[in-house]
Parts: C-alpha cells; sequence; structure tokens
C-alpha cells in the first residue's frame, strides 16, 4: 500500500524502466494526485485495470509522451477533479474511452496531439468548466463525442483546432460559454450546423475559424445570422472574428454587415 496521497511524477522520465504485472495489484487506494506520473516514461504499457482509483483528484499529465495504450475504463473517475492533458502527445493511445467523471472540472487538452486516438468517447462533463484544446493537434480523430452536459462549459478556446478530420454533430449547451477564440481553427473537415450554439455570453471569438477555406455555405449565413441576435459587443473583450475564407451569401449578408457597423472586425471570404 501507498500510505501518501501522492505518486506525483513517481514514474516521470524513466524510458528504460521494466515493469511487470504486479504494478496493476499495486494499493493506490490513498491516492489523491496522481498527476505526472508515467510522463515521458515510453516503455510504460502494464495493465493497470484493477487500481482502486476512487480517491483521485488529479490525473493530469498522467500518460503524457508515453506509449500507455491499456483500457482504464474499470477505474473509478468520481472524485476526478483535473484530468488536464492526460493523454497528451500520446500518440499510442486508441482505447475507448467511457469515463464517470462526473466531478471534473477540467478537460483542457484531454487528447491534444493524441494522434493515434479515433475511438468514441463518452464523459459525463456536468462539471467542467474547461475543454479548451481538447482535441487540438488531434489529426485523425473523427468519432462521436458523447458529453453529459456542457451547460457549466466556459471554455471552448481551440478546442477543434487543428483536428483537421473531425466532421460529427455537436448537439451541445453552450449557455456559459465565454470564451470561444480558435475553436475550429484549421478544423479542416468540420461541416456541421452551431444554430444548436448559444453564443450570448462569449466575450472573444478570435480566430474562430481561421484558416478555413470550406464550410456549407447555409450553415455559414444562419451563424452569422445568430451573431448578430446574441453576441453583445460591449462584452467582447476582442471584436475581432475569423472565418478564413469561406464565402457567405445574400442571406447571410445583412447580419454581417449589421456585425460590422456595431465594430466588430470580420475575417472572411467573399459574398457569391
Amino acid at each position: 500500500m501507498i500510505n501518501g496521497d501522492s505518486i506525483f511524477e513517481v514514474f516521470r522520465n524513466c524510458p528504460n524502466l521494466i515493469y511487470n504485472s504486479s504494478i496493476n495489484s499495486l494499493d493506490v487506494s490513498n491516492v489523491k494526485d496522481a498527476s505526472f506520473l508515467f510522463i515521458d516514461s515510453t516503455s510504460f504499457n502494464e495493465d493497470i485495470s484493477g487500481w482502486n482509483t476512487s480517491n483521485f483528484e488529479n490525473i493530469s499529465f498522467m500518460f503524457t509522451r508515453c506509449n500507455f495504450n491499456k483500457s482504464i475504463n474499470t477505474w473509478d473517475f468520481s472524485n476526478v477533479l483535473d484530468c488536464e492533458s492526460i493523454f497528451l502527445n500520446n500518440t499510442s493511445y486508441n482505447e475507448e474511452i467511457n469515463w464517470n467523471t462526473s466531478s471534473c472540472e477540467i478537460f483542457s487538452a484531454f487528447l491534444y496531439g493524441a494522434t493515434g486516438y479515433n475511438k468514441p468517447v463518452t464523459l459525463d462533463t456536468s462539471s467542467a468548466l474547461s475543454l479548451n484544446r481538447f482535441l487540438f493537434i488531434n489529426t485523425s480523430f473523427n468519432e462521436t463525442l458523447t458529453f453529459s452536459d456542457t451547460s457549466n462549459v466556459e471554455n471552448f478556446s481551440e478546442c477543434f483546432r487543428r483536428a483537421r478530420a473531425f466532421n460529427k454533430p455537436l448537439n451541445w449547451d453552450t449557455s456559459s460559454a465565454v470564451n470561444m477564440s480558435g475553436m475550429f481553427r484549421e478544423a479542416r473537415d468540420f461541416n456541421q450546423p452551431l444554430n444548436g450554439f448559444d453564443f450570448s455570453n462569449v466575450t472573444n471569438m478570435s480566430n474562430f475559424m481561421a484558416s478555413k477555406s470550406s464550410y456549407d455555405i447555409n450553415y455559414m449565413d444562419d451563424l452569422y445570422i445568430k451573431l448578430d441576435q446574441e453576441l453583445v459587443f460591449a462584452n467582447m473583450v476582442n471584436v475581432n472574428i475569423s472565418f478564413g475564407t469561406i464565402p457567405y451569401s445574400v442571406n447571410g449578408a445583412a447580419a454581417r454587415a449589421s456585425l460590422i457597423n456595431k465594430g466588430f472586425v470580420i475575417e472572411s471570404g467573399p459574398q457569391v
């Protein structure tokens, strides 16, 4: 049994360490902080599904830049508060994620650079405050994201930046969203309507769809209309909005012009 409540960095940067199956019997029932546990431990890929993780609170950066690829769906995630960057630049992990993370507030950079991952993700996000950079630079992922509740999330910045293959519907409650800067920046294949999004509390949409060249023109027109109705200019901390070179039609022209008249600076393609 580990007597303390922390195993922070215990196996950090141990690329040549030889593990065996006995690690699955390690008693971690008292542990709260397992952050950075296997970061840069490139040889680690043992089964640890038997761990009692009921007291884990921090699992941030736990499997960063290692080759771990075993299912941990049996773990108890119910007390986890922070799982930021848990698979950051782990290019091996590809086990389906279905976790009860009902207490977790921070999901930032969850699958950042995890280019080997392409399985459905099911998370309890009822306490989530941040999803920024969730799929940043995950160039292969194109599976469903089933998030139980996103109504408390404030930060969606760069959530799908450079997630070039992703193109699935997002039926998300964004009523608490404040920061959407770069949310779909360089998300090359994303082509889903956002008419269910709530932009009424957003204060930053800079680079929202920067470096994108294609998006359904009807969705684009609808987005201009929705933004004109919901964005409050006086609340903005950044008045720049980029839609790359995505064109719009006469149906969205009036709303786009209205946004500009209010003071927004819009980058986009031409009216066609």
